[in-house]
């Protein structure tokens, strides 16, 4: 692999840990075009230009060789909108400034990754994933909280040997405050996907007792009671079974009788 592979494999490196950030509202600038002649400088910006669209799109390449190059770019800068970065306004964050790795006393393979750092965005769950660009996800044990390395205001200067005494270090130590712990119960589940079952959504034929089942609802109605036997009516001619549907006698007594489109109901006759 040669030297130039490798350079590649870095800033490819560095470009990665960019984006797993987020990237801003970016600005590219080139210099020491002056140098190549006037078909070389072209073919070289438009190589870069080229290089620049793959990874930044829509993006424009500036030249900065000289002051006016300066002020151009400065310019550029300035007036240029500063893009918003919905994922990491929408998702906690955090760029790693110490990372331990702790064997398990079982597998040394295999332990726990103490990960040091400020949490930017949103607040971190305990009991939610943690992705780690080029490795994946992994779920949380507990978040403490350390010390502040870096304080707004500077604590009082104290004399190196001061600080390297077992005691200093015994109350740095008691200073850690154990935040939320991972409560396993609440955790989110690594799968990320749905385990198939071959037979769901199968339709089996019903059995027998499911089939007397359904004819004894049908024959008997929600209330319990026997339903009644059909009864024939006499309705005018070019009566739907909907119209008739809505014309029931006023009592038990009375019959409903049509002729020629009049409806007449009499009521029982006297014995």
């Amino acid at each position: 692999m040669g030297q130039g592979e490798k350079e590649g494999e870095r800033e490819a490196l560095a470009l990665h840990c960019c984006y797993s950030q987020g990237l801003p509202a970016t600005c590219h600038a080139i210099q020491g075009l002056e140098k190549l002649g006037t078909k070389q400088r072209n073919s070289a910006k438009k190589a870069t230009q080229k290089t620049i669209e793959t990874r930044f799109p829509g993006e424009r390449l500036h030249t900065l060789d000289s002051l006016q190059d300066g002020g151009s770019v400065l310019r550029f800068i300035s007036n240029q909108k500063r893009r918003a970065v919905v994922c990491r306004d929408m998702h906690p964050h955090l760029l790693a400034e110490s990372t331990q790795f702790i064997p398990s006393k079982e597998n040394e393979e295999v332990g726990t990754l103490e990960v040091s750092g400020y949490v930017r965005g949103r607040p971190l769950s305990v009991n939610g994933l943690l992705h780690i660009p080029g490795l994946g996800d992994f779920q949380m044990t507990q978040i403490t909280a350390p010390p502040d390395p870096h304080p707004v205001k500077a604590r009082l200067h104290r004399p190196p040997a001061v600080m390297d005494t077992g005691e200093e270090r015994e109350g740095m130590a008691e200073e850690i405050k154990v935040v939320a712990v991972a409560d396993p119960a609440k955790q989110e589940s690594l799968d990320r996907e749905v385990e198939l079952d071959p037979m769901e959504g199968e339709q089996t034929w019903p059995t027998e007792e499911e089939l007397a089942g359904a004819v004894s609802r049908l024959q008997t109605p929600p209330t319990g009671q026997p339903l009644r036997p059909s009864e024939a009516r006499r309705v005018p001619r070019g009566t739907s079974d909907y119209q008739a549907a809505w014309i029931v006698a006023d009592s038990e007594d009375e019959v409903t009788t049509f002729t020629a489109g009049v409806c007449v109901t009499v009521g029982e006759r006297g014995r």
